[in-house]
């Protein structure tokens, strides 16, 4: 009986330790991506297995916010980032809401694409070295229909 009491016990251990360690592996952001406490929190940041690759959960329902690779994070700042690879945003809802392409350095690179949170794609832009490609894009109405955009400088 007493080893069963012992078990418990440090099995009771074991689990508080690896949930307090899991919280405070977390940082917690307010709506504008502002560092807040976790109870005023919209959604918090976790690292993931792979180096500087992170996940961040809306805290509401701990559905998917954002996943990808962060080579410079800013420690208060989320729009200060650098990000690099293929990085995706997503809506409450689970929809996908930005897939963006960075380079090695953190510039936007390649198209990115940007979605309505019903799901359906709203822009298509093509980025070279941070700027867009040719001054133009793709953007969508929910129902499908095209419009070609010419951005001024």
């Amino acid at each position: 009986m007493t080893k069963i009491i012992l078990s418990i016990i440090i099995l009771l251990s074991f689990t508080q330790n690896t949930l307090s360690q899991s919280d405070t592996a977390r940082v917690y952001f307010d709506k504008q991506g502002k560092v807040t406490d976790k109870q005023y929190a919209y959604y918090f940041r976790v690292r993931s297995e792979q180096e500087s690759t992170y996940k961040e959960f809306y805290s509401s329902n701990s559905s998917l916010y954002f996943e990808g690779k962060i080579i410079t994070i800013h420690p208060s700042d989320e729009s200060k980032n650098i990000y690099s690879g293929t990085c995706t945003w997503y809506y409450k809802n689970g929809k996908t809401k930005t897939v963006r392409n960075f380079n090695t350095t953190g510039i936007e690179n390649g198209i990115s694409n940007y979605y309505y949170d019903s799901g359906k794609i709203w822009k298509e832009i093509e980025y070279k070295n941070g700027k867009i490609f040719n001054n133009r894009y793709k953007e969508f109405d929910e129902a499908g229909q095209t419009s070609l955009i010419f951005e001024d400088e």
